[in-house]
């Protein structure tokens, strides 16, 4: 969500609806699922609401041609020394900030919550395969970001 007050009206607005809307629960996912599916959607709707706000996103996702010209060179051997976790870190909020809500989704649930394919699709109503697609796009435009704001990269003409 990008700051802490948006995600506890997330968490807090998640918990209320659970609460008000738990007679309607039927029992064909888990209640994870469920509670999840209803987390993501309340958070994908503001975020899509600051959006309208600042600027549009691309419908086809992350501009790689930002990174034409670049290619990603050899990493830097013992690369955890040049930076410190604080800077790494740093750097993914930035690049995660970047990175449209529909792979930033995928990215999360697949990667940072540990979930299969199969739960992240049901969590996000989407296919399988498009969880699989989101998540290569994210990976790829998430390093691509990594590479250049760490110097990994090479310009090449």
């Amino acid at each position: 969500m990008k700051n802490e007050e948006d995600a506890e009206d997330v968490l807090q607005e998640t918990f209320i609806i659970m609460l008000n809307k738990l007679n309607t629960f039927e029992g064909k996912s888990s209640l994870y699922t469920w509670l999840y599916r209803i987390g993501t959607n309340i958070a994908l709707g503001k975020l899509r609401e600051k959006k309208h706000l600042d600027t549009q996103i691309a419908v086809d996702g992350p501009e790689f041609d930002n990174l034409r010209g670049l290619e990603i060179s050899d990493w830097p051997e013992h690369l955890e020394e040049k930076f410190d976790n604080q800077a790494f870190q740093e750097c993914l909020n930035h690049a995660m900030g970047d990175l449209p809500d529909h792979y930033r989704a995928v990215f999360v649930l697949r990667d940072l919550e540990n979930l299969s394919t199969r739960e992240s699709a049901n969590i996000l109503g989407i296919t399988e395969a498009n969880v699989k697609v989101r998540l290569m796009r994210a990976r790829l435009y998430l390093r691509d970001q990594i590479a250049f704001h760490l110097k990994c990269v090479e310009f090449k003409p």
